[in-house]
């Protein structure tokens, strides 16, 4: 697959605690991206339809529903979606969890059908200098354990989710596994947004020489989380083409697979592996 007309669109969302507004605002941004900017690659942020921990396990166990109307939209429209991250109780594998979460990211194709579930493998166990100071992820989650490509959209897709980014092992197996754009759905804090997101986003680029769309949520979402935002995609020279600053909002590029190509064949990094 050679990616020709492939239009990725990051979309930037600052989600509430309530599913129904979150997929009303999700649907709006999409029938933005498709129609306005000609997109077929979407990429949504983590936590996209359930931020904080009030609706998860309603989330979770309605996720069939949720599922299965992107599944119908993603037919309809003849895109690719990329669902940032669910809770689902439903292990990649099929088995079932140890009675925490998994954060799952699933890539439904244009012909509606979910061919990728990945989990997310580096929880976001931290202590941050903001309001809330303290983060414990695997509380509620545990963690996956396999990296994920797939082919959709005219491309091969490699997953993450957020503090995956922190980890460039990961990106150098997706790469090694064939990816050529690297989607990273996140939720980054405004403080660890500020100091890294973008250097992280352009060295994960430029190590594998891939694309990479991020969407990332973007503004208040009460009075102890607030996110950086700051959605963009990079090209694999480490360029930014892209890029919505805060708030709700969309960034959308086409990429260029004769440019990827020409950047592997000119810088050769991949020769050593």
């Amino acid at each position: 697959m050679n990616g020709e007309g492939t239009i990725a669109a990051a979309i930037q969302m600052v989600s509430c605690g309530g599913i129904e507004q979150n997929f009303k605002d999700a649907l709006s941004h999409l029938n933005y991206a498709v129609m306005e900017r000609g997109a077929n690659l979407l990429v949504y942020p983590e936590n996209f339809l359930c931020f904080g921990k009030s609706e998860q396990s309603n989330l979770a166990k309605n996720l069939p529903y949720y599922l299965e109307k992107f599944q119908r939209i993603a037919a309809d429209l003849s895109v690719t979606l990329v669902l940032g991250s669910m809770p689902t109780y439903t292990r990649e594998d099929g088995s079932q969890t140890d009675g925490r979460f998994r954060s799952a990211s699933f890539v439904i194709n244009k012909l509606g059908d979910i061919c990728a579930q990945y989990d997310k493998i580096h929880l976001f166990d931290v202590d941050i200098n903001d309001a809330q100071g303290c983060y414990r992820e695997s509380d509620d989650f545990e963690p996956g354990g396999a990296i994920k490509v797939v082919e959709a959209s005219g491309c091969y897709l490699g997953l993450s989710i957020c503090y995956d980014l922190r980890f460039p092992s990961l990106f150098q197996e997706l790469r090694l596994a064939g990816a050529n754009v690297i989607v990273v759905p996140a939720a980054f804090t405004k403080v660890t947004g500020k100091a890294h997101w973008e250097v992280l986003l352009r060295a994960r680029a430029i190590e594998t020489q891939s694309y990479v769309v991020a969407a990332n949520q973007g503004g208040q979402h009460d009075d102890q989380r607030e996110t950086w935002g700051h959605s963009m995609i990079v090209n694999p020279w480490g360029e930014i083409i892209a890029k919505h600053e805060v708030g709700k909002g969309v960034c959308s590029a086409k990429l260029d697979f004769d440019q990827l190509l020409d950047i592997r064949a000119s810088i050769p990094v991949n020769q050593y592996d």
